[in-house]
């Protein structure tokens, strides 16, 4: 839970960075594209938080063989 506000605090960094710095254009490149990157990350993290947050279910790990017919 903690990366994921860590994230979100540099995504918040990074876009107050580029507003600070709006006449570096070399600058404001290299924040966007650290910003693209902890935004891939937040929502990799809030992802994988969210199948945490799932019921386990004894039958996920099972194999299985469904067989579907008409009729």
């Amino acid at each position: 839970m903690n990366r994921v506000f860590a994230a979100l605090q540099e995504i918040d960094g990074l876009r107050s960075l580029m507003d600070e710095c709006s006449q570096d254009k070399d600058m404001i490149d290299m924040a966007n594209n650290e910003l693209g990157q902890a935004i891939d990350e937040e929502r990799r993290l809030h992802a994988s938080l969210l199948k945490s947050l799932l019921p386990k279910d004894d039958a996920d790990e099972r194999d299985c063989i469904l067989e579907v017919r008409a009729g």
